[in-house]
């Protein structure tokens, strides 16, 4: 039995069997069309295998909410947001548990745009759960003279519908911000090996924020390496390349002498950069070089 529970014309929960989604996963190819008087989610049928698999209880809820309230962590896309945005929530949820990652499959969400964006150039933006603004791509479409807004995404969460105008300067700042952030509490370590030609491996990762670099790559910046040699513990470093992978083989030295290895991480928004750690937040690695 599918409950449907309705709050009033801007709030729809639809609590789905896990029973049922797992078995149209497996025993067809169909997608899943969820469709109200006012918005309709299409769940791809790669999608309803993330949705059930592993999942405890029995049902699967299904809510879209339009009128939406940011969390406390989410408030710095406030400014973004601004006095015309719509801010909506599209979730799923399996007892009490989120389910927010479709895995790379995708739901296609359809809803229609407040009066106060009717005409206006707007971006679509997924909001997680810091406050972080993605652009998404989306189109609007007319439908018996009535504008709706229509895109589809490969996580659920929390979105809203803005003023490009007032927008795009807010979300680069707030990227920014987020990313200077992130690298000011980063903390990393080389740890260095030797080849089987007796050079150097010298390897970056961070110790403390495991997500940061990925993180920092999903909000669509460049992240590069660049590495430093010293005969020195603290000081005396000089940059020997910079990559885009956290890796660099060093392949000339003097025989019998110790090196310290350190890097820093450098981030780019096209050829700008963002931000940058230093090497004092980065432990050395040390090896005495053998050729």
């Amino acid at each position: 039995t599918i409950t449907v529970k309705s709050g009033d014309a801007s709030w729809t929960e639809i609590a789905i069997p896990k029973d049922s989604l797992t078995s149209i996963a497996k025993d067809s190819k169909a997608d899943l069309l969820l469709k109200t008087n006012r918005t309709q989610v299409r769940f791809a049928h790669d999608a309803l295998t993330a949705l059930t698999t592993g999942q405890t209880g029995d049902t699967i809820t299904i809510s879209i909410n339009e009128k939406a309230a940011l969390t406390d962590a989410q408030k710095s896309a406030e400014p973004v947001i601004g006095k015309t945005g719509k801010l909506f929530t599209v979730s799923a949820k399996a007892g009490d548990k989120f389910l927010t990652d479709l895995g790379g499959a995708k739901a296609g969400v359809s809803l229609p745009l407040s009066d106060a964006l009717k005409g206006k150039d707007i971006l679509l933006v997924s909001i997680d759960e810091n406050g972080i603004c993605t652009v998404l791509p989306h189109s609007v479409e007319t439908v018996n003279n009535e504008s709706y807004l229509t895109f589809e995404t490969d996580r659920l969460g929390t979105f809203a519908a803005v003023e490009k105008a007032d927008a795009e300067k807010e979300i680069s700042a707030q990227k920014q911000a987020r990313a200077k952030a992130l690298l000011q509490d980063v903390k990393l370590q080389v740890k260095t090996t030797k080849t089987s030609k007796k050079s150097v491996k010298a390897q970056v990762s961070v110790k403390n924020n495991k997500t940061a670099i990925k993180e920092l790559k999903a909000m669509g910046y460049t992240v590069k390496y660049r590495f430093y040699r010293s005969t020195k513990k603290a000081s005396g470093y000089r940059d020997l390349k910079t990559k885009r992978v956290s890796t660099f083989t060093n392949t000339k030295g003097v025989k019998g002498t110790r090196y310290y290895y350190k890097a820093r991480v450098f981030v780019y928004d096209g050829k700008t950069l963002v931000a940058k750690s230093t090497l004092k937040q980065c432990s050395y690695g040390t090896r005495i070089w053998k050729k």
